[in-house]
């Protein structure tokens, strides 16, 4: 058996929240041993996580979604979630380079810098919000209802509780400081090719 819901509306509208309550119905209504919790603790984590890296502050709201998802729950034949899978779709990428005035990039970027340990920003070279060209262009980095650094350390709860190793976690951390470091370079012309304009980052 499999459960299928779908959300629409415009953004704003509730179809995140929406789709925390249907998965936070499910994990309490459904019985079952050690192995159906953690197929529920599964479903569950799995929500901050895609938010961490999906979500946004927009001018509509402080945690939209910028992408779509395809939640697929399936469930034994007494009732109990045995599995599933999540599909998501329509990134919305150049929220990473670009946003409007008083909009954020992607929740991830400001966890990492709020949330990591001195050990962890020393190794990916961490420094302020504010240090950062593809943060700072918007002007926004504080949201009233949301913990950067307590929502770092649900980020990489919920990294452990679906399966990711601490090495892929650890590769996940360096990608997105990278991505971070790669915005503050900056290019020139030399003839008709593109080069560094610095070797020192900005």
């Amino acid at each position: 058996m499999c459960l299928n819901v779908f959300f629409s509306g415009e953004s704003g509208a509730g179809k995140t929240v929406a789709a925390k309550y249907i998965m936070g119905y499910i994990s309490k209504v459904s019985g079952g041993g050690p192995k159906v919790q953690h197929v529920k603790d599964i479903i569950l984590q799995s929500n901050p996580l895609l938010e961490a890296f999906g979500n946004a502050k927009t001018v509509r709201n402080n945690n939209s979604s910028r992408f779509g998802k395809y939640f697929e729950i399936q469930f034994s034949s007494g009732g109990e979630p045995d599995g599933g899978k999540i599909s998501n779709f329509l990134l919305e990428k150049s929220r990473v380079v670009m946003r409007n005035p008083g909009e954020r990039s992607f929740h991830i970027f400001y966890q990492l810098i709020e949330g990591a340990t001195a050990e962890q920003k020393g190794t990916l070279g961490i420094t302020s919000l504010d240090y950062y060209t593809y943060l700072n262009q918007s002007g926004s980095y504080k949201v009233d209802d949301i913990n950067d650094k307590s929502d770092f350390q649900e980020t990489t709860h919920a990294m452990d509780v679906i399966g990711i190793s601490s090495e892929n976690n650890s590769m996940v951390l360096q990608i997105v400081a990278g991505v971070l470091h790669l915005g503050n370079i900056t290019f020139k012309e030399a003839g008709n090719y593109a080069a560094v304009e610095s070797e020192e980052c900005k």
